[in-house]
């Protein structure tokens, strides 16, 4: 097979000065939304989030062709510097970090990217592995598997997630090239040490869950112990602890129904509603608030859910 080459034209030098100028326009707007803040709430959090879904400028974005190593065509960030600039001008580097834990002498990495203000209780994060197999250098080696996994990790926050949000899995199940390269081995059937079990229990442990909730989660990666699980399946548990915090998950209908039902309950009209959805809850677009509604995602619903309980509380009282 022949080598992997660039497919995408090169950027001209207005292009890449127009790409430099809009990651500065969107550095300048979460500064303003940041204000003087010194902690990452929920609510601030939300307000910022559009800006790092924001599209990565098209200079900063380059098409690669299949190849050696590569069953493939691709498109990709340029360079995960790019998605880490991008994470630094919306969240400042205080709130958010990143560890990366190289597996199999390098050739696989799992890097996960935490957003918070307090490292020892992160409000959310988000995995992925990745890896490759052949380099010049051990150290190009560990760099091109960081730079594989980090990509996609970041683009699960935000930055690049247009990007691959439409990219295939490349599942070996559906794709015969994919297939037939990780015929060999899956990485993900890698057994964990002492060290990397612990560090998945105690996040579980930070998050506050029972034993019996966590018995739960066990259960539905196929374990009945922590003892001898998979890499696969630690990080299928983080997405399952996320998935349950609810962070940046849609309510559920029945929850916007509540919610609905509740608006009239307390008596609010239109104005009242786009008055609460945006100065308390930090919504821009609520130009069409009973819309506006029907997109909250969990955090967001209870936030309201409170608010229209003690309205409904104080009218009755």
């Amino acid at each position: 097979m022949a080598e992997v080459r660039k497919i995408s034209a090169d950027p001209t030098d207005e292009q890449t000065k127009e790409a430099m100028e809009a990651e500065a326009a969107i550095a300048e707007e979460a500064a303003t939304i940041r204000a003087d803040s010194t902690e990452l709430t929920p609510k601030l959090f939300m307000r910022l989030r559009s800006l790092l879904l924001k599209p990565i400028p098209q200079a900063f974005v380059v098409a690669t062709s299949a190849g050696t190593g590569k069953p493939y065509a691709s498109t990709g960030v340029k360079s995960v510097h790019v998605q880490i600039a991008r994470m630094d001008a919306v969240l400042t580097p205080a709130w958010w970090w990143e560890e990366v834990e190289y597996l199999d002498d390098g050739k696989l990495v799992e890097v996960t990217v935490y957003v918070g203000s307090d490292r020892s209780r992160p409000m959310f994060s988000r995995s992925s592995r990745g890896g490759v197999d052949r380099a010049s250098t051990l150290g190009n080696l560990h760099k091109g598997s960081r730079t594989n996994a980090a990509k996609w990790a970041f683009a699960a926050v935000g930055p690049g997630h247009h990007i691959y949000v439409g990219a295939a899995d490349l599942d070996p199940d559906t794709d015969e090239a994919a297939a037939k390269q990780q015929a060999k081995t899956d990485p993900g059937d890698q057994v964990l040490n002492e060290q990397q079990n612990q560090k998945v229990l105690a996040a579980f442990a930070a998050a506050g869950l029972a034993d019996a909730k966590i018995a739960e989660f066990l259960k539905a990666v196929g374990l009945t112990t922590p003892q001898g699980m998979t890499l696969g399946q630690a990080v299928r548990l983080r997405e399952l602890l996320d998935e349950h915090q609810g962070v940046g998950r849609p309510a559920s209908l029945e929850a916007i129904e509540a919610l609905e039902r509740g608006v009239e309950l307390a008596g609010w009209d239109d104005q009242k509603l786009q008055m609460v959805l945006v100065a308390e809850l930090g919504i821009a677009d609520a130009k069409y608030p009973r819309d506006a509604l029907k997109t909250l995602t969990v955090e967001r619903a209870q936030q309201l859910d409170q608010l229209v309980t003690a309205a409904i509380e104080a009218a009755a009282s």
